[in-house]
Order: C-alpha cells, then structure tokens, then sequence
C-alpha cells in the first residue's frame, strides 16, 4: 500500500483464508472474505463481510465503505 500510495482506510482486501485475513487485518485493511471449497469451514470470523461470491458484493457498498 506504501508503494501505492494508499492509506489502509482507503483499501479493502479480498480473502479467502484465515491466514489472509489475519494478515489483512493486522496490515488495517477492511476484509471480505470470499470462500473457496477448502476454506469455507474455517474460521473466518476475522473479517469485515463474508460472501459466497464476489457477485454478491454491490459496488455502490464497496465504494461508500472506501467514501
């Protein structure tokens, strides 16, 4: 994000692991966790929002959470 220029209140992370999600929340980023069939039964609990796919997080949400 430093290389980016961009603040962690400015950038979400996209995971799929408990592993990611730790490491996105420890790095201040807001996290939605995405599941694949090997990790849908961990513990995810970590992030922001959960969802099956990415189709089910609306643009307009992701755009006032980064507002």
């Amino acid at each position: 994000m430093e290389v980016l220029g961009v603040a962690p209140d400015e950038a979400l992370a996209l995971e799929d692991s408990p592993n990611g999600i730790a490491a996105a929340k420890e790095a201040g980023l807001w996290v939605v966790a995405v599941p694949n069939a090997l990790t849908a039964e961990g513990d995810l609990s970590r992030a922001d929002r959960r969802v099956s796919t990415c189709a089910e997080l609306p643009l307009p949400e992701l755009l006032r959470r980064l507002g």
